[in-house]
This record gives structure tokens, sequence and C-alpha cells, in this order.
């Protein structure tokens, strides 16, 4: 008897804490649909202990990417994943020529994009960016096919699983996230601010790769939860009422639970989400001075107060996130 041998797919994605956590979570997201069709993953990444981690707690099979330049890095991989069925990229670190060099008959390229940073010569695009065909994508000699915007956003399957927010009239629960790792400590100013509101509960959720834990743990207490990497984050999100969170790809999450939500862009490259969600009607934030955590905190009282708001905006949220756009990607690029 003949067997068929299962099929793979090679993730090459960034490690580092500040940016290889969010690739790495949303990569397994899409890595746990692909093996629900059969398909063997293995992810391609630079040693880091913080995705290191992730990845094994996860159960995902992970390959240390040699120091090389970029062109014998390429020739490597390439040699790497010669018989894989699909490659995905996920990388802000890379060049033209690396991905178009991984091209090769029966092969499968997909690369997600965040802001057009490549001239793409593959299969499939993957910008789950609410704003996504505002962006001017370039192509190469192979026109790929663009999945855009946020039907295709890849969550975790949590978030896939999980119902939408109950929206109660007397709300008074604040959740809190900057992102994993938060580098500036811009959680702090936010939580010292809201612990000022009386009768308003704050939950703050830290990532096990935040330096700066002990700074935030020093504000739990009274009307404070810290929590540092909850093995459920939307078990925690679905029990407050608003979100405070950085305008990264927790908006994401957030947006697919229909959660009301508060913004602050904490990196140059939110700026984006930042003013498209302001357009929308969304509170943002793009400074941490004084006069903006004492308009964040107002910000948030007032929402919490605004129960026809909060309605609005939960709905408008849970048309703009698709919590399956992970299974509908893995579709797609199958076939």
């Amino acid at each position: 008897m003949r067997v068929t041998p299962q099929k793979k797919v090679g993730f090459r994605l960034d490690a580092g804490a500040d940016i290889g956590m969010g690739h790495a979570v949303r990569c397994t997201a899409l890595a746990g649909e692909f093996a629900r069709r059969g398909f063997s993953c293995v992810f391609f990444v630079h040693a880091d202990d913080a995705v290191t981690r992730f990845l094994r707690k996860a159960g995902i099979d992970f390959v240390d990417i040699p120091r090389l330049g970029l062109r014998e890095e390429a020739e490597w991989f390439s040699a790497q994943t010669a018989d894989y069925d699909i490659i995905l990229f996920d990388s802000y670190l890379l060049d033209d020529k690396y991905i178009e060099r991984q091209n090769a008959p029966g092969k499968t390229v997909c690369c997600i994009d965040d802001n057009g940073l490549y001239t793409y010569s593959c299969d499939y695009v993957i910008n789950y960016n609410f704003f996504a065909d505002e962006l001017p994508l370039r192509f190469g000699k192979k026109r790929p096919a663009a999945l855009l915007g946020g039907a295709y956003c890849l969550l975790r399957n949590e978030f896939r699983d999980a119902k939408p927010l109950a929206i109660r009239k007397n709300a008074n629960r604040v959740f809190v996230c900057l992102g994993g790792s938060d580098p500036d400590n811009i959680t702090y100013p936010i939580v010292r601010h809201l612990k000022q509101l009386s009768e308003v509960e704050t939950t703050v959720v830290i990532g096990p790769a935040n330096r700066n834990a002990d700074s935030v743990r020093s504000l739990a207490g009274g009307t404070v939860t810290v929590i540092v990497d909850p093995p459920s984050i939307s078990g925690v999100m679905a029990s407050c009422d608003i979100a405070v969170v950085s305008a990264g790809s927790i908006v994401y999450e957030v947006a697919s639970l229909g959660m009301p939500l508060l913004l602050a862009a904490i990196a140059d490259n939110q700026a984006r989400m930042r003013d498209y969600m302001r357009d929308w009607g969304f509170d943002a934030y793009d400074d941490f001075l004084e006069t903006s955590m004492k308009k964040l905190r107002s910000g948030a009282e007032t929402l919490l107060r605004d129960y026809k708001k909060r309605r609005s905006q939960s709905a408008l949220l849970r048309e703009m996130a698709d919590k399956n756009g992970a299974c509908q990607v893995a579709e797609r690029i199958i076939g």
C-alpha cells in the first residue's frame, strides 16, 4: 500500500519580543488551520527566548535559522524547504530577492504584509488591516492574489470560538493591554490615571516579555488587578466592558468580540491604525503627556456611561473583524 506523504507548510518569521511575538501569535493561528487540514507545519526563526518559549508552549515545531547574510540565508532556506508545499513569510527583515527566490514549481509562496514593505513576487499576499485596500501594494514578476481586509484576520482559536461581548447597561470594568512587551512602559501612566476613577475596576494584562512588569504590578490593589500572560486573554476581555489597547494587532482581537475600545498608538507603525479608527469615531491618543492621559481617563469614563455608544461600537467592530479569518485564509491558499 502506497502511503501519501504529509504536505508541509514552512513559516519564516522574525524573532525578538518587540516584533516577533505578534508574528508568532498570528502565524500559529494560521498553522492551526493548516494542521486541521492535514498539513505539517514548521516555523523557521532566529533563536529568541520569548518567541521560542511561546512556540514550545503552542506545540509548534521550529528550526533555528543560522546567522547568515540575506543572500546566503535565502539559499539555505530554499534548500531547507525544497520539499515543502507552502511557504509563508511574516518578516520585516527580508528583501524582494529573498522572497522571489523561493518560487519553484509545485510550491505556493505566501506573504503576510502589514505596510507594503516588499515588491511581492509570490502567490498570495495577506494583509488584514482594516485599511489594507488603501495601501499601495507593489508586485513583481508574479502577481499574487491579494487577501485584504478584516475578513482575513489571523486570530487565535480562542477568539474564533468566543461569544460576542455582552454589553451591560451598568458598565464599570476596563481591560488594559498595551501589547506583549510595551518597552516604553506606557501601561503605567494609563493605569495610574484609570485608577483615579471611582467605582471603576481595571484589569491589566501584560505579556511575559514585558521588562516593566514590576512597575505595573506596583499599581495593583484596590480597583486594579494585574495579570501576567493569562492562559486565555479572551476570557479576561469578556469579563470587562471596554478596552484600552495599543493600536496594533490586539485591536483585531478586541474587535472580533465586539468590545468597545479606546486606542493608544505606542509605536510609529501604529499611527495609521490610530488615524483610521479615529475617523470611525473611536477615541485614540498619540502621546502620553499628562494632558493626554487626563483625556484618556475622561474618555474611558464617558464611554462606560454611554450604553448606546457602546452598543453601536460593538456592532461596528464585529462587522470589521471576522473571527474566522484564519480559516478563510487557509481555504483560499489550499484551494
